[in-house]
């Protein structure tokens, strides 16, 4: 599980085990992972979530809840190779907690 440096502390609200439940929901099959790489490393379909830098939000746990929700439509992807939109709440049927869980573990992908 990714988790926080040493002396980085969780956004208000964040607890390990969200971070935990995300970590599990992100890298199943078939779900996050499949565009953003198993540990959000960056993939054909999505880019690097581990480097702390963004195209689409501005790193804060909320901005990264609003996007999961909401997604990202084709014309706003950046790069063209990543050819596909990211549909609300990646396609799924995330419920809001696991939604907030999965922000929690994106969260702490970028804020090592």
């Amino acid at each position: 599980m990714a988790a926080p440096a040493s002396g980085s502390a969780l956004p208000a609200g964040v607890t390990a085990q969200m971070v935990a439940a995300g970590d599990s929901i992100f890298n199943a099959p078939r779900n996050c992972n499949g565009c953003h790489g198993k540990g959000g490393v960056g993939g054909r379909g999505g880019p690097d979530l581990t480097a702390g830098k963004y195209e689409h939000v501005d790193g804060s746990y909320a901005a990264f809840g609003t996007i999961i929700t909401d997604g990202v439509p084709k014309d706003s992807i950046k790069h063209a190779e990543h050819r596909f939109p990211m549909r609300p709440r990646g396609g799924h049927d995330f419920t809001d907690a696991q939604v907030a869980e999965l922000a929690a573990y994106v969260w702490t992908l970028g804020h090592k």
